[in-house]
C-alpha cells in the first residue's frame, strides 16, 4: 500500500471504533472502478451489523438519498482465516453464500481523494442479505453466473461474471491481504461481499430484485 492508501484506511478504521462490524467488503473489483486507485489495489470497507438487512425488508428512500444499489454476492466464514491463506484456507473457510444487495450513498463527491473516499468506506451504506447456501466450492464455476436486477417485475439490467469482475476467492485474499497490515483478519462468523455486478441508482420506489439464477437464488428490497 502507499501512503495514501494507508492512511485513508486507517482513518476508516478509526470510524469504526465502538461499531459493531458484521464483516467487509472488497472494493474496486468490477467494471470500470477496477484499478481507480492504483493497478492490482483492493481497497476495503465495512459492513455494519445495524445495517445488514434480510432480503424483503423495507427501506425508505430519503434514509439512503442519493443511493445506488450493488448486486454482489456475500459469503460467510465459519472459522478465522490466518494471515497469509491462499485459495485452499478460503474455500475451507466459506460456510455459504448468498445473493445480495450493496446499498451504497454518494456522501461526498465523485472526484473525492483516495484518503476521503477509503476513510468514507467506499459509499458503503448498508447490505440486504438473501437466503444463504452451501456450494461445491472448488468445482463450482462463478464465471457462469449472471444477474438480472429488476424492478416491479421489469428486467432493468442484465451482468454476466464473465470479463466483469474478479475471480471472488482472489478479492477475499486480497482483502485477507490488505486486513493484515492492520493487524486485522476475515473471522468466524464474518460476511464478505466481492463485488458488484449490477448497479443502477435507487429513482424509484417499489420492489427491487435481484436474480442470480437458479442455484444462487434472488434478493429482495422494498423501498418507499
Amino acid at each position: 500500500m502507499n501512503d495514501d492508501q494507508l492512511e485513508g484506511h486507517e482513518a476508516l478504521l478509526e470510524s469504526l471504533k465502538n461499531r459493531n462490524i458484521a464483516g467487509w467488503k472488497v472494493g474496486l473489483t468490477s467494471g470500470n472502478g477496477r484499478n481507480s486507485m492504483g493497478v492490482g489495489f483492493r481497497p476495503f470497507g465495512w459492513i455494519l451489523e445495524e445495517r445488514h438487512f434480510s432480503s424483503g425488508s423495507s427501506i425508505s428512500k430519503a434514509e439512503i438519498a442519493d443511493a445506488e444499489l450493488e448486486n454482489e454476492l456475500c459469503f460467510k466464514f465459519n472459522k478465522d482465516l490466518p494471515f497469509g491463506s491462499k485459495r485452499k484456507d478460503i474455500l475451507d473457510a466459506i460456510e455459504s453464500v448468498a445473493p445480495a444487495f450493496e446499498i451504497i450513498q454518494n456522501r461526498i463527491p465523485k472526484d473525492s481523494s483516495v484518503i476521503d473516499r477509503l476513510s468514507d468506506g467506499l459509499s458503503h451504506w448498508g447490505l440486504v442479505t438473501g437466503t444463504f447456501i452451501s456450494l461445491d466450492w472448488p468445482y463450482y464455476d462463478f464465471q457462469d453466473v449472471a444477474v438480472t436486477l429488476n424492478h416491479d417485475h421489469e428486467p432493468m439490467s442484465t451482468v454476466s461474471a464473465m470479463g466483469h469482475i474478479d475471480d471472488h476467492f482472489a478479492s477475499i485474499a486480497a482483502l485477507s491481504k490488505n486486513l493484515s497490515f492492520f493487524d486485522r483478519h476475515i473471522s468466524k462468523g464474518d460476511l464478505v461481499i466481492t463485488g458488484s455486478f449490477t448497479r443502477l441508482p435507487v429513482d424509484k420506489t417499489g420492489n427491487w430484485c435481484g436474480d442470480f439464477g437458479s442455484d444462487l437464488g434472488t434478493v429482495e428490497i422494498n423501498i418507499k
